[in-house]
């Protein structure tokens, strides 16, 4: 297993975890927003150069109607072409998450994006089980 730890723009680290040929990416406290846009891309760049693939991404979505925190996750998407994205946040089942979700589909990206609607919802890694 390896760990390597991020700074975030808020409290905490982020982690990437690799284990077993899979690499989860848990930003933890990590948003992006008009202050922090500029640190915040510069751990998801650091990431990116030291990890070769990021299967599955966790990353904070708050407050969108003010801060645009997708800015910053387009650019994660971007950087590090993650298989599959989960918004980490309650935020993502606010109506932003449609157009988020709408905004990422025309940009192009092949990342599949998650969220958890009940609790207890489940998801699988395609090629993992």
């Amino acid at each position: 297993m390896e760990i390597l730890p991020i700074r975030t723009t808020g409290f905490g680290e982020g982690f990437v975890v690799t284990v077993d040929g899979l690499t989860l990416f848990h930003g933890g406290d990590h948003e992006s927003n008009e202050q922090s846009r500029d640190l915040f891309a510069r751990e998801i760049d650091f990431v990116g150069d030291r990890v070769p693939k990021v299967d599955i991404l966790f990353l904070q979505m708050v407050f969108e109607e003010q801060s645009r925190s997708s800015v910053g996750v387009f650019h994660a998407l971007e950087k590090l072409k993650p298989a599959m994205m989960f918004p980490t946040t309650a935020i993502a089942a606010t109506g932003f998450y449609r157009r988020f979700l709408q905004e990422a589909a025309e940009k192009g990206f092949a990342t599949k994006i998650q969220s958890a609607k009940n609790r207890g919802d489940l998801f699988f890694f395609p090629d993992r089980f």
